[in-house]
Protein backbone atom coordinates (compact mmCIF):
# COMPACT_ATOMS: atom_id res chain seq x y z
CA UNK A 1 0.00 0.00 0.00
CA UNK A 2 2.90 2.35 0.67
CA UNK A 3 4.23 1.95 -2.84
CA UNK A 4 0.78 2.89 -4.15
CA UNK A 5 1.03 6.29 -2.47
CA UNK A 6 4.76 6.56 -3.05
CA UNK A 7 4.38 6.37 -6.83
CA UNK A 8 1.15 8.33 -7.10
CA UNK A 9 2.66 11.28 -8.99
CA UNK A 10 4.40 8.96 -11.45
CA UNK A 11 1.12 7.15 -12.15
CA UNK A 12 -0.67 10.46 -12.73
CA UNK A 13 1.99 11.64 -15.18
CA UNK A 14 1.87 8.29 -17.00
CA UNK A 15 -1.96 8.39 -17.21
CA UNK A 16 -1.95 11.92 -18.63
CA UNK A 17 0.72 11.02 -21.18
CA UNK A 18 -1.09 7.83 -22.20
CA UNK A 19 -4.37 9.73 -22.63
CA UNK A 20 -2.63 12.37 -24.76
CA UNK A 21 -0.97 9.76 -26.99
CA UNK A 22 -4.11 7.70 -27.49
CA UNK A 23 -6.73 10.46 -27.58
CA UNK A 24 -7.55 10.07 -31.28
CA UNK A 25 -8.08 6.32 -30.98
CA UNK A 26 -10.17 6.66 -27.81
CA UNK A 27 -12.27 9.41 -29.38
CA UNK A 28 -12.89 7.34 -32.50
CA UNK A 29 -13.77 4.25 -30.46
CA UNK A 30 -16.24 6.24 -28.37
CA UNK A 31 -17.81 7.78 -31.46
CA UNK A 32 -18.31 4.39 -33.10
CA UNK A 33 -19.80 2.96 -29.89
CA UNK A 34 -22.21 5.90 -29.49
CA UNK A 35 -23.40 5.53 -33.10
CA UNK A 36 -23.92 1.80 -32.62
CA UNK A 37 -26.02 2.38 -29.49
CA UNK A 38 -28.01 5.16 -31.17
CA UNK A 39 -28.72 3.04 -34.24
CA UNK A 40 -29.84 0.15 -32.05
CA UNK A 41 -32.26 2.43 -30.19
CA UNK A 42 -33.62 3.80 -33.48
CA UNK A 43 -34.18 0.25 -34.74
CA UNK A 44 -36.02 -0.67 -31.52
CA UNK A 45 -38.43 2.21 -32.18
CA UNK A 46 -39.03 1.16 -35.79
CA UNK A 47 -36.75 3.69 -37.46
CA UNK A 48 -39.28 6.46 -38.11
CA UNK A 49 -40.84 9.48 -36.42
CA UNK A 50 -43.93 8.65 -34.37
CA UNK A 51 -45.80 11.76 -35.54
CA UNK A 52 -44.93 12.27 -39.21
CA UNK A 53 -43.20 9.04 -40.27
CA UNK A 54 -39.92 10.71 -41.33
CA UNK A 55 -37.24 8.00 -41.51
CA UNK A 56 -33.85 9.65 -42.20
CA UNK A 57 -31.81 8.50 -39.19
CA UNK A 58 -29.69 11.69 -39.24
CA UNK A 59 -32.69 13.78 -38.14
CA UNK A 60 -34.26 11.30 -35.70
CA UNK A 61 -34.08 12.10 -31.99
CA UNK A 62 -34.98 10.18 -28.86
CA UNK A 63 -37.62 12.16 -27.01
CA UNK A 64 -38.86 11.92 -23.44
CA UNK A 65 -42.63 11.65 -23.67
CA UNK A 66 -43.19 13.75 -20.53
CA UNK A 67 -40.11 15.96 -20.88
CA UNK A 68 -37.22 16.11 -18.42
CA UNK A 69 -34.50 14.75 -20.67
CA UNK A 70 -31.90 17.30 -19.66
CA UNK A 71 -32.54 16.58 -15.98
CA UNK A 72 -32.15 12.85 -16.58
CA UNK A 73 -28.95 13.34 -18.56
CA UNK A 74 -27.33 15.22 -15.65
CA UNK A 75 -27.62 12.08 -13.48
CA UNK A 76 -24.98 10.36 -15.61
CA UNK A 77 -21.28 11.16 -15.80
CA UNK A 78 -20.96 10.61 -19.55
CA UNK A 79 -23.29 10.64 -22.52
CA UNK A 80 -22.23 7.12 -23.42
CA UNK A 81 -23.23 5.83 -19.99
CA UNK A 82 -26.55 7.60 -20.39
CA UNK A 83 -27.08 6.05 -23.83
CA UNK A 84 -26.40 2.58 -22.48
CA UNK A 85 -28.86 3.13 -19.61
CA UNK A 86 -31.43 4.42 -22.10
CA UNK A 87 -30.95 1.37 -24.32
CA UNK A 88 -31.39 -0.92 -21.33
CA UNK A 89 -34.63 0.84 -20.31
CA UNK A 90 -36.03 0.71 -23.83
CA UNK A 91 -35.20 -2.99 -24.18
CA UNK A 92 -37.02 -3.56 -20.89
CA UNK A 93 -40.15 -2.05 -22.44
CA UNK A 94 -40.15 1.47 -21.01
CA UNK A 95 -42.82 3.74 -22.49
CA UNK A 96 -41.08 6.95 -21.30
CA UNK A 97 -39.39 7.52 -24.67
CA UNK A 98 -40.38 7.92 -28.30
CA UNK A 99 -38.67 8.60 -31.59
CA UNK A 100 -39.33 11.98 -33.21
CA UNK A 101 -37.75 13.80 -36.12
CA UNK A 102 -36.00 17.06 -35.27
CA UNK A 103 -38.92 19.19 -36.52
CA UNK A 104 -41.59 17.32 -34.55
CA UNK A 105 -39.40 17.32 -31.45
CA UNK A 106 -38.89 21.10 -31.58
CA UNK A 107 -42.57 21.70 -32.24
CA UNK A 108 -43.42 19.55 -29.20
CA UNK A 109 -40.90 21.46 -27.07
CA UNK A 110 -42.38 24.78 -28.18
CA UNK A 111 -45.99 23.73 -27.59
CA UNK A 112 -45.26 22.19 -24.17
CA UNK A 113 -42.91 25.01 -23.07
CA UNK A 114 -40.13 22.52 -22.35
Amino acid sequence: MRSYYKHRKERQVYAREYARKHQVRRTETSRVRRHRIRNEIIQLFGGKCVKCGFSDYRALQIDHVKGGGRKELRKYAHRETYSLALLKKIKAGSKEYQLLCANCNWIKRYENHE
